[in-house]
């Protein structure tokens, strides 16, 4: 017997393809963090804090634009409209990424 999701059935009895757009590669490959509190979308952040980006998958809004950064330690340079400019070492790189505050948790 063979044991397919739910999803799998309905998409299979409709004849549906599963869409891959952006939104779908940059948010199914990590653990939902659940909805967008009012706290983590009001923090701020000063010149020189040490942070993590953390992606949420809950909110497209201000999201560095690749997994790759993903859990990545770095220094905040300054703000840049209501996103953060965040330095971080990729290799023996020094590189510039921009996250909304939503993205950011203080390492």
């Amino acid at each position: 017997m063979f044991r397919h999701s739910f999803t799998t059935i309905v998409f299979e009895a409709i004849n549906l393809k599963r869409s891959h757009g952006q939104n779908v590669r940059r948010s199914r490959h990590f653990k939902s963090l659940g909805r967008l509190t009012a706290r983590a979308a009001l923090k701020e952040f000063k010149a020189g804090d040490r942070v993590r980006l953390r992606l949420n998958p809950s909110t497209k809004k201000g999201r560095p634009s690749t997994l790759r950064f993903n859990g990545k330690v770095g220094v905040v340079k300054c703000r840049q409209g209501k996103a953060y400019v965040v330095g971080i070492k990729d290799g023996g790189k020094a590189k510039e990424i921009l996250a909304g505050n939503a993205h950011l948790v203080v390492a």
